[in-house]
């Protein structure tokens, strides 16, 4: 159960106990947050762990976002953590942290509310980065981020919408590879963007980049070709 606290107020679990547990206090609840409690929960059961969480939903598996969710291959309930629920953690889902105190054993979330802790877990994982040119007000919502349940959801939406003939995804690591993929096997035709000369290059190196490349991205270098396929294009063909 999602638990919520008045703003304002101090986390106090258990009011009036004769025994003060030890709280571990956990800032992230992605895949490093959630498994970090976890791990907390088995190792130790009596601590008192809180995890923090600016997505408004308990922790899912982040790896369907770009593919399962994205393609339909399986619904928005489906991709929950099997008993990530029954740790005996409490949940402040919906939140954001503002500032950290280590002195005080203190944290803060943007409405006020603290929490005191004995130890602290920062696991806030990465946000994208934003485009650095200004962007056209009128094609704002034609320009979308991709990391959340939420950013695919939104995604899908515009594809069943506007039917785009074409989608340009600006970086080409894990993330932007493998969005491409999934767009391919249903059929929008892809350009994949990035200053590297292979896609994946400072994730896995230059031979097995080009691996991925040629498995995967087979005709990128067929221009002005239209097909589903997704297109790669480098650093050294791009207009200026």
């Amino acid at each position: 159960m999602v638990q919520r606290v008045p703003p304002g107020g101090i986390w106090e679990e258990g009011v009036g106990r004769m025994v003060e547990r030890q709280r571990v206090v956990v800032i992230g609840a992605g895949a490093a947050g959630s498994a970090a409690a976890t791990a907390l929960k088995q190792v130790a059961p009596q601590l008192d762990v809180v995890v923090v969480g600016a997505e408004g939903r308990l922790p899912y598996n982040r790896t369907t976002v770009n593919k399962g969710l994205l393609t339909g291959a399986v619904g928005d309930h489906e991709v929950g953590m099997p008993g990530i629920d029954d740790l005996g953690v409490s949940w402040r889902l919906g939140q954001r942290v503002q500032a950290v105190d280590p002195s005080a054993r203190l944290v803060e979330l943007a409405d006020g509310t603290r929490a005191t802790a004995d130890a602290i877990v920062l696991a806030t994982g990465a946000n994208p980065r934003p485009l650095p040119a200004a962007i056209d007000p009128a094609a704002a919502d034609r320009v979308l981020t991709m990391r959340t349940a939420s950013d695919s959801s939104r995604l899908r939406e515009a594809l069943a919408t506007r039917r785009p003939s074409r989608v340009v995804i600006a970086g080409a690591g894990l993330l932007g590879a493998e969005t491409a993929g999934s767009l391919h096997t249903v059929g929008v035709t892809v350009t994949l963007v990035d200053p590297a000369v292979r896609p994946l290059s400072r994730h896995l190196g230059a031979t097995a980049a080009g691996w991925v490349h040629d498995e995967h991205l087979p005709r990128a270098s067929t221009c002005g070709r239209v097909s589903p396929s997704p297109r790669w294009v480098p650093r050294a063909t791009r207009s200026p």
